[in-house]
């Protein structure tokens, strides 16, 4: 499952293509503010969390329950990607992540008039403000890695792919990246259930046989449909950490409507009942109907099909 590192200065819009890209490939944004709140919070007091907000060294500290904070940081950064693609936005994590194979790390920049100008503009500050502003910023980012993992922060040799967006948009970069994204996975050789959790718009190989016949039933119908589209986290740990989750079978485009199909191992139709029941409830404006073998005759006769596509075309 490939997933991506973002480092960004102040100005470079990398907040904003972070965000974009997160929205585009579907999978969950990770940022500081999120590893204080789901993470850092459940095991630092609030003084501890006052001084990691403010020292860098501090990260250094151990922690109750034994080892550091940046240990425990680094932990739940790879505990959550475990758990599927992730976007991860600074919090070193090009150097947590440094040589995992599956990783891609980007550099999102822009010139320093640019970025004063956007400053300014975003602010509403003045000239010198803007450049004192990027200025404090590009320090910090700095010593935090400089001291934490005794890295340039601003080596280029860090990064697969480095953007300037002097003249590119936000649009424009998040498109880019997610073109290398869907290249590296037509070349990796791993299987559709590996990489479910990036939106996919063409055909995927089937897990079963009997999703094929079901793609062929639908196909006989004129009917749209889309294989795994989209994973669903449904249950998050104590610490926030996605625990399980679900990548409906078909997505039917003309109905809005998700199937989950349970004609597999029957030891696993609890936990799929289980799964679509946390689906419901987490997402109730979600359509989707649990189905077994016996029951496409009648999903059929719900629908009122007809051969050459939807009822009342």
């Amino acid at each position: 499952m490939y997933f991506l590192t973002i480092s960004r200065n102040l100005g470079s819009l990398g907040d904003e293509i972070t965000e974009e890209l997160s929205s585009q490939l579907q999978i969950p944004l990770l940022n500081r503010k999120k590893a204080f709140d789901l993470w850092l919070s459940r095991v630092a007091s609030r003084h501890e969390l006052h001084m990691l907000e403010n020292s860098y060294e501090f990260f250094r500290h151990d922690r109750p329950g034994g080892g550091s904070f940046l240990q425990y940081l680094e932990e739940q950064m790879k505990l959550a990607r475990e758990t599927g693609p992730v976007v991860f936005l600074g919090m070193a994590s090009q150097l947590v992540f440094k040589d995992h194979p599956l990783a891609l790390h980007l550099r999102i920049q822009a010139s320093q008039p640019v970025r004063v100008g956007r400053i300014m503009e975003q602010f509403g500050l003045s000239r010198q403000q803007a450049m004192n502003a990027l200025e404090e910023s590009d320090t910090r980012r700095k010593k935090y890695v400089r001291r934490l993992y005794r890295e340039d922060l601003e080596d280029p040799a860090l990064y697969d792919l480095t953007i300037n967006t002097d003249r590119i948009s936000v649009e424009d970069a998040a498109r880019l990246i997610v073109r290398l994204v869907e290249s590296r996975q037509e070349d990796s050789g791993f299987s559709s259930s590996q990489l479910s959790f990036f939106t996919k718009d063409s055909r995927s190989p089937f897990h079963h046989q009997i999703e094929q016949e079901f793609a062929d039933i639908l196909d006989s119908y004129g009917m749209r449909w889309q294989y795994e589209p989209s994973t669903f986290p449904v249950e998050w740990d104590e610490e926030g950490n996605i625990v399980r989750a679900i990548a409906p079978d078909f997505y039917l485009t003309d109905y809005n409507t998700y199937i989950e199909l349970t004609v597999m191992d029957p030891r696993y139709m609890s936990e799929k009942r289980k799964k679509v029941r946390l689906l419901k409830e987490l997402y109730p404006d979600m359509n989707i109907i649990l189905m077994d073998k016996n029951s496409l005759h009648s999903f059929m006769e719900r629908f009122q099909l007809k051969k050459g596509g939807p009822a009342g075309e």
